[in-house]
Formats: C-alpha cells, sequence, structure tokens
C-alpha cells in the first residue's frame, strides 16, 4: 500500500477523535480538512496493520490476532 492510497473500509477512525487528540496534545486548533485527511490515513494505515498482523496469526495457526502479532507488524 503507498502512500495515500485509498483503501475501502466501512468503518474509519472518526474525524471528532482526531479533533480531540490534537486539542489533547498541543495548543492548536485543526481545520475540518486536516482532521478528516489525518483519520483517513491512520484508518488505512490501521488496515494495512490488521491485514499483516493476520498473516502473522494465520501463519502460527491461530484464529486471533494478538498483541504480539501488532507489535511485530509495527515495530
Amino acid at each position: 500500500m503507498g502512500f495515500g492510497e485509498q483503501i475501502m473500509i466501512e468503518t474509519r477512525i472518526k474525524t471528532g477523535t482526531i479533533k480531540n487528540i490534537i486539542k489533547e496534545t498541543t495548543d492548536k486548533r485543526v481545520s475540518d480538512e486536516a482532521a478528516e485527511l489525518l483519520a483517513d490515513l491512520l484508518s488505512d494505515e490501521a488496515v494495512t496493520i490488521a491485514r499483516v498482523a493476520s498473516k502473522l496469526c494465520t501463519h502460527a495457526g491461530r484464529n486471533t490476532i494478538t498483541a504480539e502479532d501488532i507489535k511485530v507488524t509495527v515495530i
């Protein structure tokens, strides 16, 4: 998956959640456009991580993705 490549999923990180994170961690406001873009990028990244973690899980003969699968995927 390349940067900015769209993945079609129904569930995505909510724009309001992104705005809350930015508000809680900075002293800046964020535009709707910026929050939507970050939500899209993070949602896409979450899908990519989930897919790789799923492959690790399957390879290990399990049906449950573990925290270790996620860690191995992102570290």
